[in-house]
């Protein structure tokens, strides 16, 4: 079928590329195959429904990506309904699975851990691919419960860990765990940074970074991002700095709304930073208009209150932008936060 003949394609632009570029060619194509559905007699219907599912799904994530939560909603609705009509358990499991990567993003633990664990209650019919997104997203819904604990995130990233090289099967969606190198590792470190464990989240991205192709931007500065939100709570400033430098230009090319979000990094107490030596990097890095300076000794906000803090010193005010905020009065300028807005 023409439609999945160009699948491969977009999730390759997705990889370099990011939402930007690439919504309004899957947008086209996911309607027109919404259209063409209302139409069509089986079997011709059931093949452009298992198309649509996987075109409705990759314009959902590429809306998530890029910060619409609504339209993102939308066609994750569409791909779960189209997969119903279709009847194929896979189908229907992998678009639970997209639900519940929505809801990551909306905070809600409990919706991930449900669609889910729905997503898994025929595991045995379920190909090894579908059933190791479904245990991901279980583990990734762990993270977010109250009851939520490294163990059981272990346990079933462990599960899924022994299904990767089972994966064989000819659907062209969901193939991030066979292209990504130590992909259950990167999962892994990305609950282990949300359930707190900072050090160990650290040294697994150090492990894992190496590993990740260079052609891959947009999945590089995910990755990068959350390295950087490790080490900032281990703390290593410097090394934070310097990731954030270098994907900064990544966020800005690709438009990708959750890249921003998982750049910033928690900030730590003002003297975990301003006894570190001279950082410049953020300043040769960030345009003069996105850096400002505020006075971790009383605190002041940027104006923009979600601007990430990196850590960094200035030796005067006149190593700064002029437009960036000046310290409180009566304050020293020797050491300042330098939060980078990206």
């Amino acid at each position: 079928m023409y439609f999945l003949e160009q699948l491969p394609g977009h999730y390759r632009a997705d990889m370099w590329l990011g939402p930007r570029h690439l919504i309004p060619t899957v947008a086209t194509q996911a309607q027109l195959i919404e259209e063409l559905s209302r139409a069509a007699d089986a079997p011709t219907r059931q093949g452009l429904l298992g198309a649509g599912v996987a075109y409705s799904s990759l314009l959902g994530r590429l809306y998530q990506d890029a910060g619409d939560v609504e339209r993102s909603g939308h066609w994750r609705a569409a791909a779960l309904d189209m997969a119903h009509r279709s009847g194929d358990p896979q189908l229907i499991s992998y678009a639970l699975t997209n639900k519940a990567m929505l809801a990551i993003d909306l905070g809600d633990g409990r919706a991930v851990f449900d669609y889910a664990t729905a997503a898994l209650a025929d595991e045995h019919r379920l190909c090894p691919k579908v059933r190791v997104l479904v245990l991901v997203h279980q583990a990734h819904g762990c993270t977010m419960l109250p009851s939520g604990d490294r163990d059981t995130v272990d346990r079933l990233l462990d599960r899924a860990a022994d299904l990767v090289d089972q994966v064989d099967d000819d659907y062209l969606w969901g193939n991030a765990c066979r292209r990504t190198g130590g992909y259950i590792d990167v999962q892994r470190a990305t609950a282990y940074l949300r359930l707190g464990a900072y050090q160990a989240a650290a040294d697994l991205w150090d492990r894992l970074l190496g590993e990740a192709p260079q052609s891959v931007r947009r999945d590089n500065a995910v990755f990068w991002t959350r390295w950087a939100g490790a080490l900032a709570a281990v703390p290593e400033p410097e090394r934070v700095v310097q990731i954030a430098a270098a994907a900064a230009p990544i966020v800005e090319s690709t438009g990708s709304a959750r890249l921003r979000r998982e750049l910033p990094v928690q900030p730590l107490p003002p003297g975990e930073w301003t006894r570190r030596p001279l950082v410049e990097e953020v300043l040769d890095h960030a345009p003069p208009e996105k850096v400002f300076v505020i006075d971790p000794k009383s605190l002041i906000q940027p104006r923009n209150e979600e601007a990430p803090l990196f850590a960094g010193r200035v030796g005067t005010l006149g190593q700064v932008p002029g437009n960036a905020i000046r310290c409180a009065a009566g304050r020293p300028p020797e050491d300042y936060a330098l939060p980078c807005r990206l």
